[in-house]
């Protein structure tokens, strides 16, 4: 993503890369530390992960730097940490910036408050690539969440994210997630 979003910004007149950097072990390939791409730029946008994310954004609200995030699968106490840093600076926080997905969300909220709990049932199945580090992916997570909101319940409450031997009849409202890793998948859900 960090190439996408290079070759993204290289390629308008408007923006200025003013710095790239990456984890602490990456460092000399062209590449700065996050505090000196701090010193240097405006907005940072990142594509990491969850926890450097909400530490991240703790340095860009002491810096007064804006902050684009695009990790997925953060916990709750990551979420407020970037919520917190929101208070100072402006963030922009989403698992995925596709328009069609965006779209798809809210689709699925509309669907799942017009399709009632006790006749439909919502599971949500999504395909990644062997090397896929988390699971279910923030996409599908994102979905779950919108149908969860359109059903006015918390997911965290109706989310199960597996199944195994006898587990009982499937609860009214429940929100399932079936996860399959392999291959080369790129992403499918």
């Amino acid at each position: 993503m960090g190439q996408a979003v290079t070759a993204a910004v290289q390629a308008d007149p408007t923006l200025d890369l003013v710095a790239r950097f990456d984890r602490p072990e990456a460092e000399g390939q062209g590449l700065v530390t996050a505090d000196e791409a701090l010193a240097a730029a405006a907005v940072v946008i990142d594509f990491t992960t969850p926890a450097a994310s909400a530490a991240l954004a703790q340095r860009a609200g002491q810096r007064g730097v804006a902050l684009v995030i695009g990790a997925t699968g953060a916990t709750d106490d990551q979420r407020a940490a970037i919520a917190s840093a929101a208070t100072q600076i402006p963030i922009v926080f989403a698992g995925n910036y596709s328009l069609g997905l965006n779209m798809l969300m809210g689709l699925v909220a509309q669907a799942a408050r017009a399709l009632p709990a006790e006749t439909y049932d919502i599971e949500i199945f999504e395909a990644h690539h062997r090397h896929k580090v988390d699971a279910p992916s923030g996409t599908a997570l994102m979905l779950g969440e919108a149908a969860a909101k359109g059903r006015g319940v918390s997911l965290s409450q109706v989310a199960r994210r597996a199944r195994d031997g006898i587990t009982g009849e499937r609860p009214v409202n429940e929100i399932g997630f079936s996860v399959l890793r392999g291959g080369g998948i790129v992403g499918e859900h």
